[in-house]
């Protein structure tokens, strides 16, 4: 075989080689996610939208899934009876399962998780606070951005029933958040 056929052989075997695969993102996260909490529960669907953020931390034992754990807040709030403001400020400490479809540089989520719900309710100087569990839905999707930081959006359906004052208050409603995170 001449010098020259063996170069063309080579050549020829290396683009017919399925090309190597791309190296894992690392499995650890942090992100950052600001944005939007909007009421939907039929107890609070005219009460008004307003911020709500989260801090996560999360594990990825495999490109397809992940853990995270979080903490964060969002508020409501809506003029009452008598001239005064009902507040709500609910404070969650989730667990959350992620699927997620690794693509180049975009992968996209489905999110279910769970978890304890702290709700302060204020009305006028009154207030009470109760403990509830909650769980949510939700899809996002993150732009890596190099091989540790990515950006994202995400949004989420809660579902959470809370009950202070004596009565019952679905706080159901959609968080829209923008992510920033960092892999590690």
């Amino acid at each position: 075989m001449k010098p020259t056929s063996l170069a063309l052989a080579v050549a020829a075997l290396a683009l017919a080689a399925p090309p190597a695969l791309a190296r894992p993102p690392l499995p650890g996260y942090l992100v950052v996610k600001a944005g939007g909490f909007l009421p939907m529960g039929p107890d609070i669907s005219s009460y008004d939208s307003d911020l709500a953020g989260e801090v996560a931390l999360g594990y990825a034992p495999d490109p397809g899934f992940a853990f995270e754990l979080a903490g964060g807040a969002f508020r409501t709030s809506h003029s009452v009876a008598g001239g005064e403001v009902r507040k709500l400020q609910v404070i969650p400490v989730t667990f959350a399962i992620r699927g997620k479809v690794p693509l180049q540089n975009f992968e996209p989520y489905a999110i279910l998780g769970t978890g304890a719900y702290f709700v302060r309710d204020e009305i006028g100087a009154s207030s009470d606070d109760a403990t509830n569990f909650g769980f949510f839905l939700g899809v996002g999707g993150n732009l890596n951005l190099g091989s540790r930081l990515f950006v994202g959006l995400e949004g989420r359906y809660l579902y959470l029933r809370t009950n202070t004052f004596n009565t019952e208050t679905r706080l159901d409603g959609i968080t829209l958040t923008a992510d920033l995170g960092f892999r590690f």
